[in-house]
């Protein structure tokens, strides 16, 4: 049977708008029930649309019956869950799944309680569910699908071959056994990917010929940026227009030195971490920081969704999605939405972009990040967000980040070490980090400039 297209998912979006059972949009669709129903489990899309924690959207309400759960007495001798704050407190708070999406159709579409439901959501769309295919199918033809038994043939066959100054395309001819079902131009893309242990030099001609220039690659894992694209984050950003969202990306210093992971707010508040390592297990413990110092209600608040950067230090979506279950570590309990940038498009996330400039009238280019600490980090940030922006109104991003999280937005960021300067204080300049980091800037600038080597 032919694959699904563009216009049967929108006939199962339109079926389950209209509250058609599974069977009725297999009909419609001319396909079997168990076709349509793994098509919309594995097609659907979570939102926040409606979400709102209280306490009755907590997955133990119906059977809770904890007393004392805040240090507060409030002098309430029931148990806590008839009051309305409790969920802010308790730390079983779990949101509760609608049984809804365990059971036919699966998501939300079309439900008649979805206008006042404040639990999370699920969708069938059918442009994200076409994008999803089309991006699977083009991520399932990379990389290597030869066997490594066949592998290992071939490269014995090149080796002898090339050896004796053979052309790829002579030793095929001679082995026709060992290369059947593979093409002259397959064999030069597994030489030119490292998978013999021939390479280009060993090619008759091959250095004689200029290298042909290299396509625009994807740094992080192809399986991880499956669902998680650029093309599906704008269909799911239309899907959820209110939702605030995070760009993350890196802050490099000195070719293997240190390197600041950054983060920024929609309203321009920019924090940054200073680590010593750039790899996906440091990310994975920044976020679970952040989420222990704003607590699950606040976190959920300020990382709905994060928009990464294509590197290799965001290679792992699911750690950074999910939080581990205090009882149960196990147990992976989802606190945020993560998206990807396309490779070498820095116009997809352009506010932290544009506070990177901000941060290297300090931290110049090329300085090195080993001299600083994060305590260091935490004075730049300071500057920086208190440093008027014209886009806001000559407001400044704290200024903005408090008025929008009020008294627990301030109090995280304090946690953090970020601060108010007052305006006439504010310095971005690489003196504010000492008269030793500002001599090395100096000399990294005029380096630059090809004054000095």
């Amino acid at each position: 049977m032919a694959q699904m297209t563009i216009v049967d998912r929108n006939s199962i979006e339109d079926g389950l708008r209209r509250g058609l059972s599974i069977p009725e949009i297999a009909r419609l669709v001319s396909r079997p029930p168990q076709t349509v129903t793994n098509e919309i489990k594995s097609r659907r899309i979570n939102s926040a649309k409606g979400l709102k924690p209280t306490n009755s959207t907590c997955r133990w309400y119906g059977e809770c019956k904890r007393t004392q759960v805040c240090d507060t007495h409030c002098g309430m001798n029931k148990w806590c869950k008839n009051c309305h704050q409790c969920f802010l407190q308790c730390r079983d708070y779990e949101v509760r799944t609608c049984e809804r999406l365990f059971t036919p159709p699966f998501v939300c579409n079309g439900c008649r309680h979805e206008s006042v439901c404040h639990l999370p959501k699920k969708y069938y769309i059918a442009k994200n569910a076409q994008a999803d295919r089309e991006s699977k199918l083009h991520d399932s033809r990379k990389g290597v699908h030869t066997g490594n038994a066949v592998l290992a043939k071939m490269n014995e066959a090149l080796k002898d071959g090339l050896g004796k100054n053979q052309s790829v395309r002579h030793i095929m001819v001679a082995n026709p056994e060992t290369f059947a079902g593979v093409s002259e131009k397959t064999v030069y893309t597994y030489i030119g990917g490292k998978i013999f242990d021939v390479g280009r030099g060993d090619l008759p001609y091959a250095c004689s010929r200029r290298p042909r220039p290299k396509d625009v690659v994807t740094k992080t894992d192809a399986k991880c940026r499956i669902g998680r694209t650029h093309e599906l984050f704008i269909h799911w950003k239309m899907q959820n227009p209110d939702v605030k969202v995070v760009e993350a990306d890196t802050l490099k210093g000195k070719v293997g030195g240190c390197v600041l992971f950054t983060l920024i707010f929609e309203c321009g508040l920019v924090l940054a971490f200073h680590k010593e390592r750039e790899t996906a297990q440091t990310w994975t413990g920044i976020v679970n920081m952040l989420y222990r110092v704003a607590g699950r209600p606040l976190f959920m608040q300020l990382f709905p969704c994060i928009l990464e950067d294509n590197g290799a230090p965001f290679s792992d979506p699911v750690m950074t999605e999910n939080a581990r279950a205090d009882h149960n570590p196990y147990k992976l309990i989802p606190r945020s939405k993560v998206f990807y940038c396309d490779p070498y498009c820095a116009t997809q996330k352009p506010r932290i972009e544009r506070v990177h400039e901000e941060l290297r009238r300090i931290l110049i280019k090329g300085t090195n990040f080993d001299l600083i600490d994060q305590d260091d980090v935490c004075l730049v940030l300071s500057h920086v967000n208190s440093y008027s922006r014209t886009s806001l109104d000559n407001s400044t991003p704290y200024d903005e980040f408090v008025k929008e999280y009020g008294y627990e937005g301030r109090r995280f960021l304090e946690r953090l070490g970020v601060v108010k300067i007052p305006a006439n204080e504010v310095t971005l300049d690489p003196y504010l980090l000492g008269k030793k980091f500002k001599r090395h800037a100096d000399k990294v600038i005029l380096r630059k400039a090809g004054v000095t080597k």
